[in-house]
């Protein structure tokens, strides 16, 4: 099992100031086979960085670990924030 090549990168946009819209980072990791989804976040304040950290860890643990369903991974819901604090 891998993490889906189709869904690594930026593909969320959303719009985070009316006009201005902010690319998302999402991981994501599928089995193939039938079970929960699971969606983890980070960096929801733009100082706090050490959760994006952990769930580029996470996605490293879960390629080999994850048994069935699919997990999604969104390491920074803030990277403009991000950029600004560091």
């Amino acid at each position: 099992m891998s993490i889906s090549d189709d869904l690594v990168g930026w593909p969320v946009t959303v719009e985070t100031v009316p006009g201005r819209g902010e690319r998302i980072p999402v991981l994501s990791i599928a089995t193939g086979k039938p079970g929960p989804a699971v969606v983890v976040t980070a960096n929801l304040h733009g100082d706090e960085g050490t959760g994006v950290a952990v769930v580029h860890q996470l996605a490293g643990l879960l390629t080999d670990a994850l048994l069935c369903g699919q997990v999604r991974l969104y390491p920074s819901l803030n990277p403009r924030g991000l950029r600004n604090h560091h």
